[in-house]
């Protein structure tokens, strides 16, 4: 049976982690990975950050130029090509949507539509893989599927939710 599933592009299908750290590294000679980010709120990791500053003034470097997760765009073709309808579901910094949009593009990452909005609860899909836990917790018309990452590893699978490594563990649950 096709599904209407979400896909979240931020620490699912855009390696932002890694982004943050090369940008911070490189500004304040430090040596973080994507493994030190241990909480969602950036400021945990990254002391002094001011996100939505820290956003606009690496506007390209975190959203256009940031590498994509391996096969990603592979999997996703896959899911399309098995009939399911793919939803880019994604909150981005107003002003830069345009940048994810261009990166989806360069990066040839199939969708049928996007919402971008800061409440993915709102989307109603079956499906929705997303990095952040409260995002998984508002989501209640279908299964939240969460893509692991250092910052979530406490999520309490609740319902019938689960968690997966990449999108093609996610290909096998169907």
């Amino acid at each position: 049976m096709n599904k209407l599933i979400g896909i979240n592009v931020d620490g699912v299908l855009r390696d932002f982690p890694q982004a943050i750290c090369n940008i911070w590294n490189k500004e304040y000679k430090t040596r973080l990975q994507p493994r030190d980010i241990t909480h969602w709120d950036l400021r945990q990791t990254f002391k002094g950050i001011k996100t939505p500053e820290f956003y606009y003034e690496h506007g390209e470097d975190l959203f256009l130029n940031s590498k994509m997760y391996i096969n990603s765009a592979y999997y996703m073709h896959e899911l399309k090509e098995a009939g399911h309808e793919m939803v880019i579901v994604t909150n981005q910094p107003r002003g830069l949507e345009d940048l994810t949009i261009k990166w989806l593009n360069n990066h040839k990452i199939p969708y049928d539509g996007i919402m971008i909005t800061k409440d993915k609860g709102l989307f109603k899909g079956d499906i929705l893989v997303d990095d952040a836990t409260i995002n998984l917790n508002r989501f209640s018309s279908g299964l939240p599927i969460c893509y692991k990452q250092p910052y979530n590893v406490d999520y309490q699978l609740t319902r019938s939710s689960t968690c997966i490594n990449n999108l093609g563990e996610l290909k096998r649950l169907l």
